[in-house]
This record gives C-alpha cells, structure tokens and sequence, in this order.
C-alpha cells in the first residue's frame, strides 16, 4: 500500500483547490496522495469542509459549462485533411451541446419534457356488479354462498360463479347473516 500523506490543512487546501479544476474526486484523491475513504470521512464528519467540498464542485461545473458553450457557440477549430496532409482549418460547433444547454436554461421554451397542470373536478360514476341470476348457479356455487351466509360474522371469500360475469367478492355484514332468512333462498323463491 502506497504512502498517505495526512490529512492536514494543508492537504485540505490542497485537495479542494484541485477539486475546482477536476471535478473527479477519486483523480484528485490520487493526485494529492489520500484516500478517498479519508476524503469521504471528513464530509461526512467536517459541516465546513462539506461546504468548501461542495464550492469546489460547483466551479468545477462552472468549468464545465464554459467549455460547453465555447464548443457550441465559438466552435473548435479542427484540421481538414486531403490525401492524408493538412491542407486547412474548419471550426466545428456543436448542435447537440447548443440544445442541451438551451434545456438546461431556458426549459420552458427548449426542453423536451413539459410541465403542464391541470385544475378542476372530475365528475365519477360507479359501475354497478352485474345482476345475480341464481337459475345461472351450480347447487355447488350456492352452497358455498349458504355457508357463507351461515357464519354470521363477517367474510371475505371468493365466489367463482357463471352467473356473472366474473368472479365477485361478498363481504357479508353480521346483521344480515343472523336475521335468520337466507337471502339465497329468498331470491330463489321470487
């Protein structure tokens, strides 16, 4: 394992200074001889070396953003070739950093994505379950119904039936299961 230099204020210094032309903590870590776990324990410990960290970044994305624009607006000059020797210059400039940067600080005219709210009411109406055909029910199908019916506490069971349209859920209240009718039978019987 190589040698660390200690973490002192002087290496702070030295290490946030870097950090504002780098950007790469890990790059910056090396250059300056610490480790990243003892940069990254000192964030964490250290509010005002949190600070300055985070300053730093920020100039270094400032750095960033100035050779993006000089790409997009100013264009790089780049040679132009025949037959494999430099015969001139061209400046290129880039459409796609133009865009991004447009994005990024104008989003309302030249971002992809929008932001659009909505306000009002909206009005619902519930969907009533199928009617219950109990001429469409297997004896089977009935009897499960009965017993749930004959618990007398409430339940959730599933009930497959043909006599819908799918399989329903009853939720079955205490005071109809002890009325002593059977609902099931009542609708046979009409």
């Amino acid at each position: 394992m190589a040698n660390r230099v200690k973490f002192t204020s002087e290496t702070k210094k030295a290490f946030l200074k870097a950090l504002e032309h780098d950007g790469n903590v890990s790059r910056v870590c090396k250059a300056v001889g610490i480790s990243n776990r003892c940069v990254y324990n000192h964030y964490q410990d250290e509010p005002e070396f949190r600070e300055a960290w985070d300053q730093a970044v920020e100039i270094a994305i400032d750095g960033l953003e100035r050779e993006a624009w000089r790409r997009a607006v100013e264009g790089v000059e780049e040679d132009v070739f025949y037959n494999g020797e430099v015969v001139g210059k061209k400046k290129r400039y880039s459409d796609y950093l133009m865009g991004r940067m447009l994005s990024a600080h104008r989003p309302e005219r030249f971002s992809e994505r929008r932001q659009v709210e909505i306000s009002g009411s909206v009005d619902h109406k519930h969907s009533v379950a199928p009617a219950f055909d109990p001429g469409l029910v297997s004896q089977a199908e009935l009897e499960t119904l009965v017993k749930i019916l004959d618990k007398g506490k409430p339940s959730l069971e599933k009930v497959p039936s043909r006599a819908l349209e799918s399989p329903i859920i009853i939720e079955i209240e205490p005071e109809i299961a002890t009325k002593g009718q059977n609902p099931i039978e009542i609708e046979k019987e009409s």
